[in-house]
């Protein structure tokens, strides 16, 4: 009898062993799989800064591009208007004077 006792506290022994084992391998898992997690968070995170910082570029490169098109476009306006404004100064002139005093032509 003392025989069968001492084996059912061996097995109990053992099962309590093999349960220790499982849940050192469990956390062992889970702290693997927490840091695989983790890595990938950067990871995806890098790349993604990587990938906003390249779209960035493009985006404010092509702001550039479109800001001097319109500043050269704005330039030659002004100029445009500059040499309507010269060829017809004289005239311009005349005709305020003429209106300020009331000369009829």
């Amino acid at each position: 009898m003392e025989n069968i006792v001492d084996k059912i506290i061996q097995i109990d022994k053992e099962a309590l062993n093999v349960r220790k084992k499982i849940e050192d391998i469990k956390e062992e898992k889970e702290k693997k799989l927490k840091e695989e997690m983790y890595n990938l968070e950067v990871e995806i995170t890098r790349k993604a800064e990587k990938e906003g910082e390249g779209i960035y570029k493009s985006i404010v490169a092509k702001g550039e591009v479109k800001s001097k098109e319109l500043i050269e476009r704005a330039d030659f306006v002004c100029k445009e208007m500059e040499e309507i404004y010269k060829d017809e100064k004289e005239k311009i002139e005349t005709e305020l004077f003429r209106q300020i005093f009331g000369i009829k032509e």
